[in-house]
């Protein structure tokens, strides 16, 4: 299931342009939401043209945001026609979203990939979408552990040292990122996107298990 997922995360970063909101309203600078938990990964709550609440893994290997194939036929999102698609396992469509809302931040007019999520999760745990990075230009998405919240604001990183601070490069973690905490700072961690992704993460934990896995 987590190879799956991968799959269509990494996948879709042929549609990174193409992926970003029209437009990002973020009201009062900066949001913050609950940090829910779906098999270890962190997932917010959103609602997707008025309507919802539905939970979404936020996924730091995902460059465009994902929608559940049934979701998307529920809410009847529009096609985009001619739009790149990823290849992979599953065949995806590209639709489009009028607006995406978590917390106060509002996503208007975006690009969304369907997906098969509920065939890869058992037990009823699974999430209706998965968040990418290029629905955040020019924000930083703080994934607070300890706090269980999730914080979005305008920012960014440093560039990457290789120790604190990591930057995905085709289509993968650059090298020493997958071991979260190596680098003395064991508290936290950056993650910046290359390839025009202009998102950033930041990730506050204490424990460093668990990523990649």
């Amino acid at each position: 299931m987590i190879s799956k997922l991968l799959v269509i995360s990494m996948g879709a970063c042929m549609l990174a342009q193409e992926a970003r909101p029209e437009s990002f309203a973020l009201a009062g600078g900066e949001t913050s939401l609950p940090m829910l938990d779906i098999g270890g990964r962190p997932v917010a709550e959103v609602r997707i043209n008025g309507k919802g609440p539905y939970r979404f893994i936020v996924d730091t290997g995902a460059h465009v945001t994902a929608v559940d194939r049934g979701l998307a036929s529920e809410l009847a999102l529009p096609e985009v026609r001619g739009a790149k698609v990823p290849e992979g396992e599953a065949p995806s469509v590209v639709v489009r979203a009028r607006e995406i809302r978590l917390g106060t931040a509002a996503l208007r007019d975006i690009a969304v990939i369907t997906a098969p999520l509920a065939e890869m999760f058992s037990g009823g745990e699974a999430p209706r979408g998965v968040l990418g990075a290029a629905s955040f230009p020019g924000y930083l998405v703080v994934l607070d552990y300890p706090g269980k919240r999730i914080v979005i604001r305008k920012g960014a990183l440093g560039a990457a040292d290789g120790r604190t601070t990591f930057e995905y490069a085709a289509n993968k973690l650059a090298d020493g990122a997958g071991s979260r905490g190596g680098g003395g700072n064991a508290g936290g961690f950056g993650l910046r996107f290359a390839h025009g992704v202009d998102a950033a993460y930041e990730i506050l934990e204490t424990s460093c298990a668990g990523f990649g896995s």
